[in-house]
């Protein structure tokens, strides 16, 4: 009788821990992860991208301005 119940308390105890972790749930998760850090990753090269542009625009307009004022200094 007790060896019955404990070993019915024992599968019991293992059946909650497995439902608690329920392998199944962990990979769709895992996956919404990546595609996260994938959008993520991409949103972020996308903001490098045009932050490198507006700062490669504003150097090129100042190369320029000072050519401009250095060209008017000439006359």
């Amino acid at each position: 009788m007790i060896s019955e119940s404990m070993t019915s308390s024992t599968i019991d105890r293992r059946n909650t821990l497995l439902s608690k972790i329920d392998l199944s749930r962990q990979q769709p998760n895992s996956q919404q992860q990546d595609i996260k850090e994938l959008t993520k990753f991409q949103k972020n090269i996308r903001n490098f991208h045009i932050f490198s542009l507006i700062l490669f625009f504003f150097l090129f307009m100042s190369v320029a301005y000072s050519f401009i004022r250095m060209f008017k200094n000439l006359d």
